[in-house]
């Protein structure tokens, strides 16, 4: 059996209810619901992601300043 069709118990943020779910679900990064009041990990999913590009972006910016930064240090 492959590690990803292993099962982990997952908490429900809002019933506490776990429930098994696949170690690929959550290494994919699906949208999770319980089964038992039904609420899902969408939004923390969007979220994540919204967090996930603005650290890319001041990463970027980071990375824009060091250049230009190495570059006036090599032309002076």
């Amino acid at each position: 059996m492959a590690i990803e069709e292993q099962q982990v118990s997952y908490p429900c943020p809002t019933c506490n209810e776990s429930f098994p779910i696949s170690l690929f679900q959550l290494l994919e990064g699906g949208v999770i619901v319980c089964p038992r009041c039904r609420t899902n990990n969408a939004a923390a999913e969007i979220e994540a992601i919204e967090r996930s590009l603005q650290n890319l972006g001041k990463s970027i910016l980071n990375l824009k300043k060091c250049l230009n930064a190495s570059g006036r240090m090599n032309q002076g």
